[in-house]
């Protein structure tokens, strides 16, 4: 009876190759259906805004004053991680996203009695990736011509269900945090999302302090927006 000569060539290159090959296929397909090959983050590090948006200036009664008062754009300068007073390297396309404020006080006809202003900075529609996730991380910062404590922010939810969109506030994990003019501010949130509702955007809040101060003008950023779970 003749000798099994299956295994005798498997140094052969072409079966080496192969091998190698299968393991690569399997590694990929692995890594694929483990993080559904999308990552859950916006880095704002391809030049563009990446469809955000922002909607406002409204003051505490839920007016919405001139939108010309804002603009959004990338930021080129200042990049998450490092500090707002350090700059990115220009023209790397890497950085943040930037809602810079014309000048807003009681002349633009913002109530002189309120108590604050608002801004959302919204992201685009998300897709299915993101369904599962009900925690979520921001890194902000401040440059408006304010002192210190001035402008707070937060992590909302815009959630659609039976046709109706709906504002979510976090269930745990940091509420309205003040934003520094030094260094990026992380927020934290975690959420509570209703049975077979559908997680449209993620929005970042700012509020500024209208009781004490008057008037506005300079820029907020936003980095690394991110599903956490």
């Amino acid at each position: 009876m003749g000798k099994d000569t299956t295994w005798l060539h498997w140094k052969d290159p072409a079966t080496v190759g192969g091998l190698m090959m299968i393991v690569v296929l399997i590694a990929a397909a692995t890594a694929w259906f483990a993080g559904s090959g999308v990552k859950l983050v916006f880095e704002f590090d391809d030049g563009t805004t990446q469809a955000w948006t922002a909607d406002g200036i409204f003051d505490d009664t839920g007016t919405k004053h001139d939108g010309s008062l804002y603009k959004v754009a990338h930021a080129e300068t200042y990049q998450s991680p490092g500090g707002l007073l350090s700059s990115d390297p220009p023209k790397d396309k890497k950085g943040s996203l930037c809602v810079s404020i014309a000048q807003l006080d009681s002349d633009t006809n913002f109530p002189s009695d309120g108590s604050y202003w608002r801004l959302d900075v919204v992201s685009p529609v998300l897709s299915k990736h993101w369904q599962k996730s009900n925690e979520f991380e921001a890194y902000v910062g401040d440059i408006c011509g304010v002192d210190p404590g001035h402008v707070r922010a937060i992590i909302l939810l815009n959630v659609e269900k039976d046709g109706a969109i709906t504002s979510l506030t976090p269930t745990s994990g940091a509420a309205e945090q003040v934003v520094s003019k030094s260094d990026w501010t992380k927020l934290s949130a975690k959420f509570t999302i209703p049975s077979g509702a559908y997680i449209q955007n993620i929005v970042v809040r700012f509020k500024g302090d209208w009781n004490t101060y008057e008037l506005y003008e300079g820029t907020l950023y936003v980095d690394h927006v991110a599903a956490t779970n």
